[in-house]
């Protein structure tokens, strides 16, 4: 999925997911995102809001809309993609495993509107997840990190590796924001 603009949606701009409530379709694999714009995504109450709200969803499923207890989403490349004015977070993973967000924006005016404090980038119940060379500029308040790891994604490198991340955040924001330890 290359070079598209998702604006103003109500939901994600895109939902890489499993749906077994539904059936509506296989678990996702090899897929890669990149050059496309997200822009104020996830604009209804009930999702930007939501614990996995964001502009871009990699999400397992379970029977009753749950996260699965498997890491089967598996060898998804989000790579050179621009997020402005995210409402939550601007890209959700859960689920997944060998995942590479790399050469990201991620962008949000001072002023910008928020429905929940999260990370730019949150994960959880994941592993072999890459972060590389992506900027975060939001001085929002709504954004407390640029990646938020719950105690869920596996410990180490092997859980989560973050290479070179370029940051501009409020005052009181952390880069990081690594839950497994607590």
């Amino acid at each position: 999925m290359e070079d598209n603009v998702f604006e103003d949606t109500t939901g994600a701009g895109v939902v890489l997911t499993n749906e077994p409530d539904w059936p509506e379709g296989p678990v996702p694999w090899g897929i890669t995102i990149r050059r496309n714009r997200f822009v104020r995504g996830g604009t209804c109450l009930g999702y930007a809001d939501s614990p996995h709200g964001a502009m871009l969803v990699v999400r397992a499923c379970r029977l009753g809309h749950g996260l699965a207890e498997t890491k089967v989403v598996r060898d998804i490349v989000i790579d050179h993609n621009e997020f402005t004015d995210p409402l939550g977070a601007a890209v959700f993973l859960g689920g997944a495993t060998n995942v590479l967000v790399r050469h990201n924006q991620v962008r949000a005016d001072a002023k910008a509107e928020w429905r929940r404090s999260t990370g730019a980038i949150l994960i959880e119940h994941s592993a072999g997840i890459v972060l590389s060379d992506n900027q975060v500029t939001d001085p929002s308040p709504g954004t407390t990190s640029v990646a938020m790891i719950l105690p869920s994604v596996e410990r180490g490198e092997g859980g989560v590796r973050i290479v070179d991340l370029k940051t501009a955040l409020a005052s009181g924001a952390q880069a990081v924001d690594d839950r497994r330890a607590r």
